[in-house]
Order: C-alpha cells, then structure tokens, then sequence
C-alpha cells in the first residue's frame, strides 16, 4: 500500500480535482492489494466522518452489515491521509 499514492489521493479532493467518494474508492481498488472492493466506501466515508468529529470508537456498518470502530476501519484501509476532508 503506497501512503503517498494515498497522500496524492487526497490532494487531488483538497484541489477540488476529484470527490472524496470517488479518491476513496480509487485508493481502495488501486492502492491496495488484493484490491478492496467499491462495497467498502461508504464505511470509509463514515469512519472518516467519525474521525474528523474524534469520535475513533464509533462504530460504523462494515461493508457485510458487521459494525466496526471507526479507528479499525481508518486503520485496515490505510485511510490517514483522507482525515480532515469532508466529502
């Protein structure tokens, strides 16, 4: 997983070149491997939500209906780079 990939994924929002929902989605299937799929952004999208409220214990709906804490999911997926923006 490349945190600059992720890092320059994020710009791109702070730029207004591209939604956060669609910088999340693209880190996800290209700057991981195995690919993680598109099912996993709104979960991201909330645990970034949660983040940027720092509230890192919310739990939020995993992609297949189980809830997680917030900081697991920011943790798993590598999502650092996209606390602080808003989507």
């Amino acid at each position: 997983m490349g945190q600059t990939t992720a890092a320059g994924y994020a710009e791109c929002v702070v730029q207004g070149l591209a939604p956060l929902r669609v910088a999340i989605e693209t880190h996800l299937q290209h700057n991981h491997f195995p690919p993680v799929g598109a099912i996993w952004v709104q979960p991201c999208l909330d645990a970034i939500a949660a983040a940027n409220e720092d509230d890192f214990d919310r739990l939020v709906m995993g992609a297949h209906g189980r809830t997680l804490p917030a900081f697991k999911v920011l943790e798993g997926l590598h999502l650092a780079p996209f606390i602080g923006l808003e989507g």
